[in-house]
């Protein structure tokens, strides 16, 4: 059992920093998009977290002339996703 949990820690490790700074980012944009509109609020900051991720990470391909890197994004997708579920 002790195994598993340091396997899993090892995993987490492994995932860079800047991950989980997408992660809740994403969170707190779809926090306050979802608090900030009425009807249909959780598909509308799903979409909104959506293009401001995308739209980041273009902006470092294309301006900061780094890789546009699509695990980026979609951390910061899935953290939107997660606090969406969690305010239901």
């Amino acid at each position: 059992m002790i195994e598993r949990i340091y396997k899993l820690f090892g995993r987490l490790t492994d995932i860079g920093s800047d991950k989980y700074l997408h992660f809740i980012v994403g969170m707190i944009l779809a926090t306050i998009v979802r608090l900030h509109v009425g009807a249909l609020a959780a598909l509308v900051a799903l979409i909104f977290v959506t293009i401001v991720m995308v739209a980041k990470e273009c902006v470092d391909h294309f301006v900061r002339k780094e890789n546009f890197d699509l695990t980026d994004a979609l951390f910061g997708i899935m953290g939107g996703v997660v606090m969406l579920i969690l305010m239901i």
